[in-house]
């Protein structure tokens, strides 16, 4: 699965993520990396967009893995 590494550094406490399936339904999987689990796993249904919400206080660095096409809004962010 193609991922996206993120670097939080601890110090933010959630994880806002918009995005969206196209073409086909997809599978998103937030990995902790620092220690080697999976926070969340999401099925988004084809054309459907999604805001998942994480809390990831602590964490400084995330793997996001996808299973199929997705669309990720600039309106994503930390809080």
């Amino acid at each position: 699965m193609p991922s996206v590494y993120l670097y939080p550094e601890a110090k933010y406490q959630t994880l806002v993520l918009d995005i969206m399936a196209i073409e086909e339904d997809a599978i998103v999987v937030i990995n902790n990396q620092d220690k080697s689990e999976e926070m969340k796993s999401l099925l988004i249904p084809k054309d459907s967009k999604e805001q998942i919400e994480i809390n990831i206080t602590g964490i400084k660095r995330l793997d996001v893995a996808i299973k199929g096409k997705v669309v990720v809004y600039p309106t994503s962010h930390y809080k």
